[in-house]
């Protein structure tokens, strides 16, 4: 899912879909998602504003085998927070259940993946490498989100599977033998 996808970022989305195409990755996208937003509420204690992160959690636990892949690194960090809160604070799990009434509790049991987080952790390097330009995308992604999540991780303290220089390690799997 994600908002941003839809509207400014077509072309990542595309090129999103046609890379996980390429690289024979199985993905659909959940029918009833909806705008995770694309900010975590700071305070503590605040429960509304995160509801529609877990309705969305939840449809990706019905539908999805427990599985929500991103590739907006916005809603990833939205939903994995709220996600967390989901899996960890009694008191917005008690009233975010109670208020949406969902037919079977959601606890945080959904895993929230990022799309360079596939990239890197389920289908590998070696396989980007082996498909060549029909993967380039990662280049430019991980150039960008690479960035963006790097400032968070030291913002929020929080991102483990982007310990280290995730774009460069990608940018050299993508590389070609001469370099481009």
């Amino acid at each position: 899912p994600g908002c941003t996808l839809r509207t400014k970022a077509k072309e990542l989305d595309i090129y999103g879909r046609k890379s996980l195409e390429a690289l024979g990755v199985d993905f659909a996208e959940v029918k009833e998602w909806q705008c995770c937003g694309a900010v975590y509420p700071v305070s503590r204690d605040e429960v509304a504003t995160k509801l529609s992160a877990v309705r969305t959690l939840n449809a990706a636990k019905v539908e999805g085998e427990g599985k929500l892949l991103t590739l907006c690194s916005a809603c990833h960090h939205v939903l994995k927070r709220v996600n967390c809160d989901m899996k960890n604070d009694a008191n917005i799990r008690l009233k975010a259940n109670n208020y949406l009434a969902l037919d079977e509790e959601y606890v945080g049991e959904t895993d929230v993946v990022h799309f360079l987080e596939l990239l890197r952790d389920y289908v590998g390097f070696d396989k980007i490498k082996e498909a060549g330009d029909s993967a380039v995308v990662l280049t430019l992604a991980s150039k960008f989100s690479g960035t963006y999540q790097s400032a968070m991780i030291a913002a929020a303290g929080y991102f483990e599977f982007l310990k280290g220089n995730f774009a460069d390690t990608s940018l050299n799997a993508s590389a070609s033998d001469d370099g481009l």
